[in-house]
């Protein structure tokens, strides 16, 4: 009889467990760490490799990247091949520099969120204490969920405070985006989604005519063609993946 009332026990506890209502999200669970349990680490096709592509980010670990400024260990969050962060924990950017390049990457924004991909990044602490103060944006923010009204410049895919995205191609928030800049001998495109969305030339007449408008007239900005890729952490919830160069 003992035998048997214990094995009642036990099933009634398993019920029991089997039975409690699902936990519910919490506010810090976001569109972006559910998509991370769904995508495996980057890897290159066979014909990425002939081409001269490599990968970024391996997926695994920070390898090649740092803190802005800082020699110490990120604190990004990787999960599945996902590089992201809810932010607060500052800009990363590349060991090496790149001049003559094609990137290409996803980018996820949560709602309302904002961030950036910068190039042409320099990393000198005596001058400058922000990657933004030398580097040109490729602007990634949610157009629809940002609580202010945005000019033209600072909408997704445009070159920040510099030339306005020539059509709109982000999706919403929560979705993945296919990005890529190509920087080739100071012709410089962005592209969302396969769209182009901003074509100029560095240090171009109508480049420095906008330049001498923009709030960067004053800085130590876009100085040097060649720099550090930098990602941007604004505050908000981003994420990045299957981030990849190839040198031109």
């Amino acid at each position: 009889m003992k035998k048997l009332h214990l094995s009642v026990f036990v099933c009634l506890l398993t019920f029991a467990a089997c039975s409690e209502a699902p936990k519910k999200e919490t506010a810090a669970t976001s569109t972006v760490a559910a998509e991370a349990q769904k995508v495996i680490s980057p890897t290159l096709s066979d014909a990425e490799t002939v081409a001269g592509i490599k990968l970024l980010f391996n997926g695994q670990n920070t390898e090649g990247w740092h803190v802005y400024q800082k020699d110490s260990t990120v604190h990004w969050e990787i999960n599945n091949g996902i590089l992201s962060t809810k932010g607060g924990h500052n800009d990363l950017v590349t060991n090496a520099e790149y001049d003559n390049f094609e990137l290409s990457f996803d980018w996820n924004v949560g709602k309302g969120g904002n961030s950036g991909v910068f190039y042409m990044v320099q990393d000198e602490p005596t001058k400058m204490k922000n990657t933004y103060e030398s580097g040109i944006e490729y602007q990634i923010i949610d157009d629809k969920g940002w609580g202010d009204t945005l000019e033209a410049g600072q909408k997704a895919g445009a070159v920040y405070d510099l030339y306005p995205p020539i059509v709109a191609a982000a999706k919403d928030a929560g979705e993945w985006n296919t990005g890529k800049i190509i920087c080739n001998k100071g012709r410089i495109q962005h592209f969302i989604n396969d769209a182009l969305t901003a074509d100029y030339t560095w240090n171009s007449d109508d480049y420095k005519k906008r330049f001498a408008k923009s709030k960067f007239k004053d800085w130590p900005f876009a100085k040097k063609y060649k720099g550090h890729i930098a990602l941007q952490d604004h505050g908000q919830a981003v994420a990045y993946r299957n981030i990849k160069i190839k040198q031109l």
